[in-house]
C-alpha cells in the first residue's frame, strides 16, 4: 500500500507508520547526529577558549617573572666571563695545560621561567631569544669543560668564546625589556646591542678591546651575527 499524505495516514495510520518506519528512523538518526555534531563543536570551542585563557594566564605569569629571570641570566653571563678570564692567560701564552675551569651554571629557576615562556608565547622573537640563550649556554659550557687540556689550541677562537656570554647578556636584556612591558614583543638583537653588552660585562681591557674591535669590524661589513643557533630556526 502506498501511503499518500495525508489521506491514508489518517485512515491507515498504523500501516503507514510500518511502511515508513525505515525512513522515519533514518531521519531521526540524522537529527540526532546533527545535534551531536553541534554539541561537539560547542564543546571544542569551549575547550579552545579555556585553553587559550590558560595560555594567556601562564604567559602573564612568565612575563611577570622575566625581569628577575633575565637579571639572573645577565649575572650568569658575567660569571661566564669570569670563568674565561681565569683560563685566558694560559690560552694567550699558548700553555700546554692549565687548571680546570669552574663552569658556571644557569640556575633551574631561571630555566623554569624561560621554559614557561617557550610553551605559552606566540612571539617568534621570544622563542628565538630563549632558544639562543640555551644554545649559547650549552656550547659555551661544552667548550669550557675541556679547554684546560690544551689551552694553546684555543688562542685564535678566544674572542669568539668571549662573544658567547656577550650574546647571552644581549638576549637577556631584550627579554628584560619585554618583561618590563617596555615593548609588546621581544626586540631582535643587533650588533650595537652586542657592543653595549660587551662594554657592560667584560672585565679586562684586553678582552673588551678585542671584542669591541671584532664587533665593530663585523658590523661595518654587515656580517651575520655568529649565533650558535641558526637565525632561521
Amino acid at each position: 500500500m502506498l501511503c499518500a499524505i495525508p489521506a491514508r495516514w489518517i485512515t491507515h495510520f498504523s500501516v503507514c507508520l510500518y511502511e515508513w518506519q525505515t525512513l522515519i528512523v533514518g531521519l531521526a538518526a540524522l537529527l540526532v547526529g546533527a545535534g551531536t555534531v553541534l554539541q561537539v563543536r560547542r564543546q571544542i570551542k569551549q575547550a579552545d577558549k579555556i585553553a587559550e585563557s590558560s595560555r594567556r594566564a601562564n604567559l602573564a605569569v612568565a612575563r611577570a617573572k622575566l625581569p628577575n629571570a633575565t637579571a639572573a641570566a645577565a649575572v650568569y653571563a658575567k660569571q661566564c666571563v669570569v670563568a674565561l678570564d681565569t683560563i685566558a692567560p694560559a690560552i694567550r701564552t699558548r700553555a700546554q695545560t692549565a687548571d680546570a675551569v669552574v663552569i658556571p651554571f644557569l640556575a633551574s629557576d631561571i630555566q623554569d621561567v624561560f621554559d614557561k615562556l617557550l610553551v605559552t608565547t606566540t612571539d617568534e622573537s621570544a622563542l628565538f631569544s630563549v632558544s639562543a640563550i640555551y644554545t649559547e649556554q650549552q656550547v659555551f659550557e661544552s667548550r669550557l669543560s675541556d679547554i684546560h687540556i690544551a689551552p694553546a689550541e684555543h688562542k685564535c677562537a678566544l674572542p669568539y668564546y668571549y662573544l658567547q656570554p656577550v650574546i647571552i647578556h644581549s638576549f637577556a636584556m631584550k627579554l628584560l625589556e619585554y618583561g618590563r612591558r617596555e615593548t609588546d614583543y621581544v626586540p631582535t638583537v643587533q650588533w650595537g646591542d652586542l657592543r653595549n653588552s660587551a662594554v657592560s660585562i667584560l672585565r679586562t681591557s684586553k678582552a673588551c678591546d678585542e671584542i669591541i674591535a671584532l664587533i665593530d669590524d663585523k658590523a661595518a661589513r654587515d656580517i651575520k651575527m655568529p649565533f650558535a643557533i641558526s637565525v632561521s630556526a
